[in-house]
């Protein structure tokens, strides 16, 4: 005994409820008029068929927007004779390209600075260079730093959802550089 299959049109619209309000709006750009209405339309032949996902209301996939925040790095060089090629930051969150992320020092201060976007929430693991390459990659203290894999050491910033300033720290160390006073002679007069 044979079957016959019959090919047919079907017209259809995603619903998300219960209510005749919850169907959505087919866009004009994929909609096909089926009483007077836009509907999606698929013409259903002789073989099995899975469609593409689409998002409610759209004619594609749905595009997911991660949150991003602004982070800003700062490394203290005020001890270090910087490199001819600038302070940079590699991490995770460029590809630890050596040379993608450039540090700057516009006040002169020696605290070199530069803001980066990432993902909200995201871990990131990151060293600074003195130059541009891994020669001059700093050696993060164990004490404040995460394993490499390599036997050496990434600074580590849990990112949140709200833009951060990391504050300065010496360049291969966990905390900011001590000022070194500079000393003074001081003649004192009485009468």
């Amino acid at each position: 005994v044979s079957q016959s299959r019959y090919l047919q049109n079907i017209y259809y619209r995603f619903q998300n409820g219960l209510g005749a309000a919850d169907v959505e709006t087919v866009p004009a750009a994929c909609a096909t008029n089926f009483m007077g209405m836009p509907y999606r339309f698929l013409d259903l032949g002789n073989t099995d068929v899975t469609l593409s996902t689409v998002c409610f209301d759209e004619c594609a996939e749905c595009v997911v927007i991660t949150p991003t925040i602004d982070v800003t790095l700062q490394v203290n060089m005020s001890q270090q004779t910087v490199s001819a090629a600038g302070v940079h930051v590699i991490g995770n969150f460029q590809g630890w390209d050596a040379m993608a992320t450039p540090m700057s020092d516009a006040d002169g201060d020696g605290i070199y600075t530069v803001t980066v976007t990432v993902d909200e929430n995201a871990n990131l693991l990151y060293k600074f260079i003195n130059g541009d390459t891994f020669e001059g990659a700093e050696a993060v203290p164990g004490v404040c730093g995460l394993p490499d894999g390599f036997g050496a050491y990434n600074r580590l910033l849990e990112a949140g959802s709200i833009d951060v300033t990391v504050p300065a720290v010496c360049f291969a160390a966990c905390n900011d550089c001590e000022v070194v006073p500079q000393l003074v002679d001081v003649t004192f007069l009485v009468n």
